[in-house]
């Protein structure tokens, strides 16, 4: 988040980023406004100026962010430093806070540098004397088998309740969450009141944590999404309490396994996590994987340190912390280890419609795209010398020291066994879903008199306590709140976030097509015999999002660029050139027979990519002054030109002007990268819409699988560009194409061919006609050796030699 003061008395205060648009900054305003990254974009400098200062908080999430969110985080660094550099004089500080420094505390100095501004960085570390400081228990857990593991986090748990603290676990996979929860009421008891809390989440879990506290909800599982923004202050306090300024004395434990890979979570995060909890009564278990391995192969041999040093022992090769960096350190090295930036930016747009991008618009795409590999590439060296530090024992252990938690490093045993769940926690699932699409428990009655514009959130009643029941039913209108219907119904509290995201794929086939023909299809996809997918999971809950997923990414016409490559397969497929088609009722597949034609084939599709450039460019050029005929989108308002601006942008003017040709040209000139970019995206795309299997070979060169494209088709609707009629008496399995297979049905074609040649060039023929036998034996030998490209090119080459024609 980013706040913005311009004169810390009497201000009045912003926080939507819709108002933030809307607000004309003048020079004597008094305001205090919170954003986003992104919205801070769209100020201008001299907007920036009238500031007194802008707090980029949580900055930390600069570095653990950058994964997904690069290109947002370098034009933010640039945006903020360039307007530095831009006024001068300006009284504006710009103050990047966290109690958890990451390396772009490294990086953005260094760029600062480079603009000749580094003098203007100050690092500043605060410290604070607190009354209460968190406890952080550091423990080797020494198994690697991941049931006792998690009967030592449970173990754990139950540990934290029995001394009146609440509980927080962390994970980065939200499914398994659900399974945890069932667990945790399984093993400790049907009474411990579970809730969950992430990105998307809704409920009564949700609203407590945002509104700062826990309520009566005994254990949270969350994700990082709890990290960052959340203050935990509330707990068993009344307003009256607040107003007065007392201070919780609720206490919370905090539990992470790094021995589990769905909740690998670095120091930084865990420490983050642990000071949500203001009143700093929480103490934090952490649990790392076994450090040393036995010798497997002299199970007899006594201790040798030389083979333990070669396990992972948790202790960083540079021991220092982040903020008394080793000016002698260096990044672990890599082969790939930076990234130029060659992308070549406006491809799309300018090839949908070349008026609807300017060279300037290039130029600017360009400069974002250099800063943003810059940022990474800057940030991702520092990051390679702390990465394995920030999820080592002395890692966590001298960052906890820097924040002032009291730092215990222990060992522990593997506890007492725990009951265990004796039901298939996927069957369980399974049955709840199969019951709600089946039986139609009076919930799409009440679905069809809820008002359209409002949102519906299901939440379970405290009816059903045991973690194993499959009882799902008795739903009602429980209230309205922020324009979401809360839908209270009978089933166990584990499967909230399921049946929410059943009826989200529900309202979504809905609009789509109507209510009869969106639960068929959901009836289809949770039918035990029934394959509706390519790849069907043994979740029905993943079957039934996987539809959905196509109908968005297919339906929709998003990836113009695989389905044209699609289509250029069908036709192919379709003249038996090489290759092969199986086409079912809810799929099609496509299979290259030889490694060369995949080669070509994508070759000439990026050839014809790149042309298209040209030929768009040629089309819009004109020679008159193109200055005097801008066009205002308000002046041209009509359906055909809606429909045709909605799809390919509106444009900026009428013709691109002959003057400007060059410049054009000069910017998409670099042929090669234009290829391969456009083939990366293309790779990309085929994973998104396909189950896409590229050519691979193995160690020794050898032919692995050949390249295959599955293809999910999706139902007839008005909404969805790529109509299919199901007909529900055929449904099969896809098979990917073996080798084998295209074996056979080479031996099969190449037989075909040699009988037509022998029908229509008889031996008696080609005796009196040398050139037909030559012809004639050069085909058959080709045909041998069953190479049918080779074959294709020498008939093309055939058919446009002019000399060879007769």
């Amino acid at each position: 988040m980013i706040s913005f003061k311009s004169n810390p008395k009497n201000s009045k205060r912003i926080d939507s980023e819709e108002s933030l648009l809307g607000v004309p900054l003048q020079d004597d305003d008094d305001l205090l406004v919170n954003t986003t990254y992104n919205q801070i974009l769209n100020l201008t400098y001299t907007q920036l100026a009238t500031f007194e200062y802008v707090f980029i908080d949580e900055c930390h999430a600069m570095t653990s962010d950058l994964s997904f969110r690069s290109e947002t985080i370098a034009n933010l660094i640039f945006h903020l430093i360039e307007f530095v550099v831009q006024c001068p004089d300006a009284k504006t500080s710009v103050i990047f806070m966290s109690g958890t420094p990451n390396v772009e505390t490294l990086v953005i100095p260094k760029i600062m540098e480079e603009y000749g501004i580094g003098d203007l960085f100050q690092q500043i570390v605060v410290t604070k004397e607190y009354i209460e400081s968190p406890s952080i228990n550091l423990v080797h857990l020494d198994t690697k088998d991941n049931s006792k593991r998690y009967n030592v986090v449970m173990n754990q748990i139950k540990q934290y309740l029995n001394q009146g603290r609440k509980s927080l676990c962390i994970f980065n996979y939200k499914e398994k969450m659900d399974v945890l929860h069932r667990d945790i009421q399984t093993k400790l008891g049907k009474e411990i009141k579970v809730g969950l809390f992430y990105s998307g989440s809704t409920g009564a879990c949700t609203d407590n944590i945002l509104s700062s506290k826990f309520g009566d909800y005994d254990v949270v599982l969350t994700t990082n999404y709890f990290i960052n923004g959340i203050n935990i202050n509330k707990d068993e306090l009344t307003e009256e309490d607040i107003k007065a300024g007392k201070t919780s004395t609720q206490k919370y434990g905090v539990v992470i396994d790094l021995g589990n890979k769905y909740s690998h979570i670095s120091a930084i995060d865990t420490i983050q996590a642990t000071n949500r909890f203001r009143n700093r009564l929480c103490e934090t278990t952490v649990f790392f994987p076994k450090i040393f391995k036995p010798d497997e192969e002299r199970p007899d041999r006594k201790f040798h340190y030389g083979h333990t040093s070669k396990t992972l022992l948790g202790i960083n090769r540079y021991n220092f912390h982040l903020l008394s960096q080793n000016e002698n350190t260096t990044a672990n090295q890599f082969s790939d280890e930076e990234v130029a930036a060659k992308k070549i930016h406006g491809l799309e747009e300018f090839r949908k419609n070349p008026l609807s991008i300017s060279l300037n618009d290039l130029k600017e795409k360009s400069i974002k795209e250099e800063n943003k590999v810059k940022v990474e590439n800057m940030i991702n060296t520092e990051t390679r010398i702390y990465e394995d530090w920030f999820y080592s024992l002395d890692g966590y252990h001298y960052l906890a020291k820097d924040t002032g938690f009291n730092t215990i490093i222990k060992h522990t045993e593997l506890g007492e066994a725990l009951k265990e769940m004796t039901e298939d926690q996927v069957e369980l699932e399974n049955k709840i879903i199969k019951t709600l699409v089946d039986d139609e428990k009076n919930i799409y009655g009440l679905f069809s008199k809820l008002d359209k514009e409002y949102r519906i959130n299901i939440q379970a009643s405290t009816k059903v306590i045991d973690p194993t029941s499959i009882e799902v039913g008795n739903f009602s209108i429980a209230g309205i709140q922020n324009n979401i219907y809360k839908i209270e119904g009978d089933f166990h509290s584990s499967h909230e976030r399921a049946i929410n995201k059943l009826f989200r794929c529900y309202f979504k086939l809905k609009y789509y097509h109507d209510h009869d023909k969106a639960l068929e299809i959901i009836k289809n996809l949770t039918h035990s015999e029934i394959d509706f997918t390519p790849t069907k999971e043994k979740s029905y809950l993943k079957n039934i999002a996987s539809y959905v997923r196509a109908c968005n990414t297919i339906g929709k016409g998003k990836l113009l660029k695989a389905l044209k490559y699609i289509i250029t397969l069908d036709y192919l497929a379709e003249k038996n050139l090489g290759v092969f088609k199986l086409e079912k009722t809810t799929w099609t597949s496509y299979t290259i027979a030889n490694p060369k034609i995949v080669t070509t084939v994508k070759n000439m599709w990026a050839k014809q990519q790149f042309e298209l450039i040209e030929y768009k460019l040629n089309a819009s050029v004109q020679k008159n002054d193109w200055t005097a005929d801008f066009k205002s989108p308000m002046n041209n308002v009509n359906v055909k030109k809606t429909y045709f601006n909605k799809l390919y942008g509106n444009p900026k003017k009428t013709y691109i002007h002959e003057a400007e040709k060059g410049s054009y040209q000069k910017y998409f000139s670099s042929k090669e990268q234009i290829k391969s970019d456009d083939l990366e995206d293309l790779e990309n795309q085929l994973k998104q819409i396909s189950k896409y299997t590229p050519l691979s070979y193995t160690n020794d060169g050898k032919l692995k699988s050949l390249e295959s494209i599955i293809v999910p088709k999706i139902i007839e609707s008005s909404k969805l560009l790529l109509p299919l009629v199901i007909d529900e008496n055929e449904y099969s399995e896809p098979e990917k194409k073996t080798v084998m297979d295209i074996d056979s049905e080479l031996d099969n074609l190449i037989s075909i061919i040699s009988s037509k040649l022998d029908h229509y060039a008889p031996l008696i023929i080609r005796r009196s006609n040398p050139y037909l036998d030559l012809t004639y034996g050069y085909v058959m030998n080709r045909l041998k050796n069953k190479d049918v490209f080779g074959l294709i090119e020498y008939v093309n080459n055939l058919i446009n030699d002019p000399k060879s024609k007769s």
